[in-house]
């Protein structure tokens, strides 16, 4: 992976972000412009306090942009807006893999993450990673024990590389 995009990123969404702008081009989308010019501007996610979001992280509410030549698109959304970012995409034609990190259900339909990104894409290569760590402490460095399931094999290689 070379550019990866991370869309509406809370807390487990930023550590990631953090983690893997070390090796790669990263970049933030908040669909909400006065959200992403505060976190522009002070770097820092008020539910990671103290961890600063690196300079090099691009964080942008202009979706195009963010996903520009993306090789990866982790979809951090909520469980209950998740089918509210993949609309966003949508309108964009050869859209790289997703990785959705949402826990839970969408509330309305008790569909998983999958069943919705496979509900609005079709077959796209999708992968999702979950698990008991906390954002808070693998941020400050503390290792933890993920799951990351996909029906695609050569994306869950990819992503085993990438992590």
């Amino acid at each position: 992976m070379k550019k990866i995009a991370i869309l509406e990123p809370g807390a487990w969404g930023t550590t990631l972000g953090i983690l893997l702008s070390k090796k790669n081009a990263t970049s933030f989308w908040y669909e909400n412009p006065q959200l992403a010019s505060k976190l522009s501007k002070f770097r820092e996610n008020e539910r990671l306090p103290r961890i600063k979001i690196p300079k090099k992280i691009l964080i942008s509410s202009n979706l195009e942009k963010v996903i520009e030549k993306a090789d990866l698109i982790i979809v951090a959304s909520p469980s209950f807006n998740f089918r509210k970012t993949l609309v966003n995409l949508r309108r964009f034609k050869n859209l790289p893999p997703l990785l959705g990190i949402a826990k839970g259900i969408e509330r309305e339909t008790l569909k998983f993450p999958s069943q919705i990104v496979e509900e609005i894409f079709g077959k796209i290569p999708y992968a999702h990673l979950s698990g008991p760590g906390f954002a808070k402490e693998i941020a400050k460095g503390k290792n933890a024990k993920e799951v990351l399931s996909s029906k695609n094999k050569s994306l869950l290689k990819k992503l085993k590389e990438l992590f």
